[in-house]
């Protein structure tokens, strides 16, 4: 199962407006965890273990709300919110995507990417045999099981790659 929407253009232009400029970031050479790759950028982190860690969590939670109404989730909580933020980087032709993973939240989750801006990356989703492609585009978010393998693609058109990272439950 993998969901993919749009917010509208006025709440889309919101939340890039205000998420773009004047937050902290912690900078990292590698945002992925996989030891052996250069993947730098910068990660804001919303909520961590269900605690709301940053004041961010007030800008971008009725939106959240909104598009888990929208696909009738009958949300529970959420687990952790991230920012990232990737730079454009050079990368060998041979690169496809950041490391395949599976997000470490240890009880049964599902997975919101939110994209904030317009860049050239993406996100892969490894449900089926045949990988699903999600574009970066403002305003743009998809929504997956969290035990599913993923990976989000480096900005190729010289723009930062900025999304949300979303981690919940629903009530079953």
């Amino acid at each position: 199962m993998v969901i993919t929407g749009n917010l509208n253009k006025t709440d889309s232009e919101f939340l890039n407006k205000n998420l773009t400029y004047n937050v902290p970031f912690a900078w990292t050479d590698n945002l992925v965890g996989d030891k052996n790759s250069y993947n730098p950028g910068g990660l804001h982190v919303i909520m961590h273990n269900s605690k709301v860690l940053s004041p961010l969590f007030n800008i971008i939670n009725p939106y959240l709300q909104k598009i888990l109404a929208k696909h009738k989730f009958n949300f529970k909580e959420y687990f952790r919110i991230r920012y990232f933020m990737q730079p454009d980087i050079k990368v060998s032709k041979e690169y496809k995507h950041d490391q395949i993973h599976i997000d470490d939240v240890d009880q049964p989750n599902y997975s919101l990417v939110y994209y904030i801006n317009n860049a050239g990356g993406g996100t892969t989703i490894y449900e089926t045999e045949t990988p699903t492609y999600i574009n970066h585009k403002m305003g743009h978010y998809v929504i997956f099981k969290g035990d599913i393998k993923h990976a989000g693609r480096i900005s190729q058109n010289k723009t930062t790659r900025a999304v949300i990272n979303v981690n919940f439950s629903i009530n079953k």
